[in-house]
């Protein structure tokens, strides 16, 4: 009886480490070059959220739809002056679904957007998810610059005992400017 015990435990405890495995391997994203992020984007534009609301897929899922204002189309082809990406989880009816490791962009947030694909259903439409997403900061002078997640430590926890409650930790890119910014991308772009 002893060994029947020692052995459900044993696969019980295997299951649960699998389980843990396999959920840091879903929610590991490879980094890209810079070049990578530009070339294979379909569009990069420059923008602003101007809204966002949550709505159930067929599925039951939830998704955020995330409107944004296209200030300037670096690269690719859009034919209206907003779009709208939706990114997999959000918060409807009280009931609430995370995709770890995803950022959806926040109201009124400013920034350079690398986009993946407009047309497929994505978790994240972004590249390289957070790879794909710039912040535009403007100082007290009114000079932007560009600023984006650090790429070894993306989040530092504020409770680690919910596991939920995370902190973006940005890394200041000031050296290069808004427009020195897009210039890079624009050169970086293959003819």
């Amino acid at each position: 009886m002893k060994k029947i015990k020692n052995r459900v435990l044993t696969g019980v405890l295997g299951f649960i480490l699998l389980g843990f495995s396999v959920e840091i391997l879903a929610s590991t994203i490879l980094k890209v070059d810079f070049d990578v992020l530009a070339n294979q984007s379909e569009i990069v534009f420059q923008g602003k959220v101007t809204s966002s609301n949550v709505r159930l897929l067929p599925n039951g899922q939830p998704m955020t739809f995330v409107t944004f204002k296209i200030d300037e189309l670096i690269k690719g082809e859009y034919p209206t002056p907003t779009i709208e990406l939706g990114f997999l989880g959000g918060e409807i009816n009280g009931e609430a679904m995370y995709v770890s490791d995803l950022i959806i962009p926040q109201l009124n947030e400013e920034g350079v957007y690398f986009v993946e694909s407009t047309s497929l259903r994505l978790i994240n439409p972004l590249y390289g998810w957070h790879q794909g997403q710039y912040f535009i900061k403007t100082d007290a002078q009114g000079n932007k610059t560009v600023q984006k997640l650090q790429s070894d430590a993306e989040y530092q926890m504020i409770d680690k005992s919910s596991g939920l409650a995370v902190k973006q930790i940005v890394e200041d890119t000031s050296s290069s400017s808004l427009s020195d910014f897009k210039q890079k991308i624009k050169n970086t772009l293959t003819k």
